[in-house]
């Protein structure tokens, strides 16, 4: 959890290259928490982006800083202070992300992000968005992204209520793959129940 924030610059840098430098000779597999979004960048080879305990978006770094599909995501992104002045002039205005955090002991109904999106509409109070796919592992959990969904994506062929059918519904595996859902079968019948 935040394994740098409390270095110095140098210090910093020469700690996380000792880090990569171990994780390419042993191997190893992090699990780094951090708001410094450089960081985060340097060291994973996926991102996870949370909103109030929940995922809103994960990926690939090039994918989430490029093009991110959540809103919150490009906000975070929008807000990375740029070094170069020049470069800092030509980003675009204004706040990156608005409003007011809301509580997370009781987090808002739906989209938790929604009394801070700029593109939240009424479904965003009633459903909580799932994880769809904007790219081979790329997902993100919003009713108005930023981006199209993948065609044949499983939450696209939601209803306008939001509910899906059952056998058609996916989940995750531990490589993040979709996993079909089936039904338990009836001892009895032999058939799903």
């Amino acid at each position: 959890d935040e394994p740098v924030s409390a270095l110095d610059v140098s210090i910093r840098s020469q700690i996380l290259n000792l880090m990569k430098r171990l994780q390419a000779t042993y191997g190893l597999a992090y699990i780094v928490i951090s708001h410094d979004l450089s960081v985060v960048k340097y060291v994973s080879d996926r991102i996870g982006v949370m909103y109030l305990g929940r995922m809103v978006e994960v990926g690939p770094p090039e994918d989430i800083y490029n093009n991110p599909a959540h809103p919150y995501t490009a906000g975070l992104i929008k807000a990375i202070p740029v070094p170069n002045p020049e470069l800092a002039r030509k980003k675009e205005g204004g706040v990156a992300v608005r409003g007011e955090l809301p509580s997370p002991i009781k987090p808002p109904s739906g989209c938790r992000f929604r009394t801070r999106c700029p593109l939240a509409q009424d479904k965003c109070a009633e459903i909580v968005p799932e994880l769809r796919r904007f790219g081979e592992d790329h997902r993100a959990a919003c009713h108005f992204p930023l981006q199209k969904p993948l065609e044949g994506d499983s939450a696209t062929a939601a209803d306008s209520t939001g509910a899906r059918d059952t056998d058609s519904s996916a989940l995750m595996d531990e490589a993040n793959s979709p996993v079909s859902v089936r039904q338990p079968e009836d001892p009895g019948s032999g058939s799903p129940a």
